[in-house]
């Protein structure tokens, strides 16, 4: 997965998939709340990524000009029914990522709170 581009606004960035998506690009939109939650301190704002690494290059190429042809277009329906019938990879790495985040966000105030309490005692 590659990061395309990054927009507060998130319908543009529906409408910049749509596009994606019409040229054989899979491709989806993390919205504002969702990234915080995984990673609050390095991303910011909602962005647009493709699926696959190697259409990165024709993502781009794309959306800066609409009539670009896409070298190897996927039939996108197809893409999603085989990554909806094997996401359970996908699901386990973000839930791992997720609970990474948690554990250091644990242990930071737990090394915050034992900080507080030596300077205080």
């Amino acid at each position: 997965m590659k990061l395309v581009t990054k927009n507060n606004d998130t319908n543009t960035l529906y409408t910049l998939k749509g596009l994606l998506e019409e040229n054989g690009i899979p491709a989806f939109v993390t919205d504002e709340h969702a990234v915080r939650m995984v990673n609050p301190i390095l991303f910011s704002g909602a962005s647009l990524w493709v699926y696959v690494d190697d259409q990165w290059g024709d993502a781009v190429a794309l959306l800066e000009n609409p009539d670009h042809e896409v070298a190897n277009p996927l039939d996108v329906d197809r893409f999603y029914a085989t990554l909806q019938a094997d996401d359970t990879p996908l699901r386990n790495k973000a839930l791992l990522r997720l609970f990474g985040v948690v554990l250091v966000w644990v242990l930071g105030l737990l090394l915050v709170v034992m900080l507080l309490h030596r300077m205080l005692s």
